[in-house]
């Protein structure tokens, strides 16, 4: 999917600074590849997460009748949206020599919508979760859906590893003078990332004219897929090193933008945003002509609700699009101190966290 989505130089970098910043094994693409990983590095113990693993499109949500088509379209998924054979869901467990612990940290579901499995997908799924040692979930969206599949009644949510990203990678980060003269950017800029799906270009150039009546220095940042620049000259290109791309966000005056990550770099550095929260549970009926979003089941919408923000979130699949001007002032009217507060709380949360689950070889 990344092959296709993601250009080869952007691949390149994200491999460069997977490979200098951290340890891995070789590359594992199938269940034999991953049992001999855990032997061939004696492997004692393995933690799942974060991110969405528990992400599973239910078969009964791969086929929906299409209006324009008249008739049913069978949806295709990948490989990780499956089972079995999916390592995160721990199906691999039972081929182990040895019953190594095996924990899951921080794990999202990504919306899935777990009332619609069968029955046969219930039981399946629900039993491979329970050969965890110990769940922690990152949303209580996926919480509701482990409890649900396994009759586990104690699964925790923990925060996202994000939020203890400073204490135990600062070291990493460049200063914010070195990225003001590696981008050639100003003291005072605020970033816009959005896809080519939900936002139109006459939107957001609103958005940037705002910012510029308002004494904010707009600049593109890029997803991984791609850049779109907005017309504007001020724009940070692919390919990006992480590293990078995390100090952008942190130095910044504020971020406007799409993706879960840009929000929670943010909340852990006090850094003001406005998210355009792409994610929520549709429920159509009538064929399409109706539709009923829950947006609760959004990991943005929960991590920002925990801190208090909701004013600083649209949800795009729901909303109204808010005014530019409204989006604008919550980066001024942004409690920079509270979310402070709350973001140390939440690391030291998440240290607690890890440290238990650790304790548990």
């Amino acid at each position: 999917m990344y092959s296709r989505r993601i250009c080869k130089e952007q691949i390149l970098c994200h491999n460069f600074y997977t490979g200098k910043y951290l340890p891995v094994t070789s590359l594992c693409q199938t269940e034999k590849d991953l049992l001999k990983a855990i032997s061939d590095n004696k492997i004692d113990f393995i933690l799942t997460g974060s991110d969405a693993l528990f992400k599973y499109v239910p078969k009964a949500k791969r086929k929906y009748f299409s209006l324009r088509k008249f008739r049913y379209i069978t949806q295709n998924v990948i490989s990780c949206e499956d089972f079995p054979n999916n390592p995160f869901f721990c199906d691999y467990y039972e081929s182990l020599e040895n019953k190594i612990p095996v924990v899951a940290l921080s794990v999202s579901s990504q919306n899935c919508p777990y009332n619609l499995m069968n029955e046969k997908e219930r039981y399946l799924i629900g039993e491979s979760l329970k050969r965890f040692k110990k769940i922690t979930v990152r949303d209580e969206w996926t919480k509701e859906m482990v409890e649900f599949l396994t009759d586990i009644s104690d699964i925790k949510v923990s925060p996202d590893p994000v939020f203890a990203f400073n204490n135990n990678c600062n070291k990493y980060v460049p200063s914010k003078n070195e990225i003001l003269e590696k981008f050639s950017l100003p003291d005072k800029y605020v970033l816009l990332s959005f896809s080519n799906k939900y936002v139109s270009n006459s939107y957001i150039s609103s958005v940037i004219t705002e910012c510029k009546k308002q004494k904010l220095y707009p600049v593109a940042l890029p997803m991984p897929e791609s850049l779109r620049d907005f017309g504007l000259d001020n724009t940070i290109k692919l390919p990006l090193s992480p590293i990078d791309w995390y100090a952008l966000i942190k130095y910044s005056c504020g971020y406007i933008g799409e993706r879960m990550h840009p929000i929670v770099v943010c909340l852990h550095n006090s850094v003001p945003f406005y998210s355009f929260d792409e994610y929520g549970v549709i429920k159509r009926h009538l064929g399409g002509l109706v539709k009923k979003v829950n947006i609760q089941s959004s990991k943005t919408y929960h991590i920002v609700k925990k801190f208090g923000f909701l004013d600083n979130l649209y949800s795009i699949k729901s909303g109204q699009q808010p005014t530019t001007k409204e989006i604008v002032e919550s980066l001024f009217c942004f409690d920079k101190n509270k979310c402070n507060m709350i973001a140390k709380k939440t690391s030291e949360e998440f240290i607690s966290t890890i440290t238990e689950l650790i304790n548990l070889q």
